[in-house]
């Protein structure tokens, strides 16, 4: 069985999704980077660049989760999970409008 899903986006949005996702990934390179530098050359602080990497995972994980959409099976449905509420919204207003001539 197969399914075809349209979902309509903002590109501002899926933008700033992206962006994030970047900086996570840079920020968390240079955190472990860093830590290696700090204990290779006896820097005193290398901690700092330990919480760096933990924080920027924290941010990619969390923008992850705040901005992805996923689909689970139960039974014969098709459940999207993790959708905006404004998209939830537009989807039960296009379902309910009546069909256009």
């Amino acid at each position: 069985m197969a399914f075809r899903v349209e979902v309509s986006f903002q590109h501002r949005a899926w933008d700033r999704w992206s962006r994030l996702r970047r900086v996570a990934w840079a920020l968390a390179i240079g955190g472990v980077a860093g830590v290696i530098w700090a204990s290779a050359s006896d820097v005193p602080h290398a901690g700092a660049f330990l919480c760096l990497t933990v924080g920027a995972s924290v941010l990619g994980v969390g923008n992850a989760l705040a901005h992805t959409v996923g689909f689970r099976q139960q039974g014969d449905l098709l459940v999207m999970t993790r959708v905006h509420p404004q998209a939830v919204a537009a989807i039960r207003r296009a379902m309910t409008a009546p069909p256009q001539p």
